[in-house]
């Protein structure tokens, strides 16, 4: 008898560890502070290199690429800069500048360091769009 409230007791255990971790990816999967630590912030993820004559192409992958990571919200104001003194401060700042360094890695360096001295992602995509954007 004893062995079967073992084997239930662990049973249960296990299961709640898999809602829970369940729920933890859930949550990371729309958390726009989440950075998967598998990415390589390093790298670019888009193919396509901003050169100032593709600047729709460009854009439209980036804005793609950070929509399927929840960081659309850096570029388009809908994820503003909180104040300093907000706990959620820091963590904003980091993945702003994660969201930025994703950017200046599509773009060929010259154009890179013309903008880099932006100091925030919404900063930065509103010059590029001002410098090589396209009415539409």
């Amino acid at each position: 008898m004893a062995g079967a409230q073992e084997d239930n007791t662990s049973s249960t255990t296990q299961a709640a560890a898999t809602v829970a971790s369940t729920q933890q990816t859930q949550c990371q999967a729309v958390d726009p502070y989440y950075i998967n630590p598998n990415e390589n912030l390093s790298q670019g993820i888009i193919s396509v290199k901003l050169d100032g004559t593709n600047y729709h192409a460009s854009s439209r992958s980036m804005r793609i690429a950070l929509k399927t990571k929840k960081k659309l919200g850096f570029i388009n104001d809908t994820l503003p800069m909180p104040q300093p003194t907000d706990d959620d401060y820091e963590i904003w700042d980091q993945s702003n500048t994660n969201v930025m360094g994703w950017i200046l890695n599509s773009l060929i360096d010259p154009i890179a360091k013309a903008v880099m001295d932006n100091e925030t992602a919404q900063d930065l995509w509103k010059d590029l769009q001002e410098r090589y954007g396209e009415a539409y």
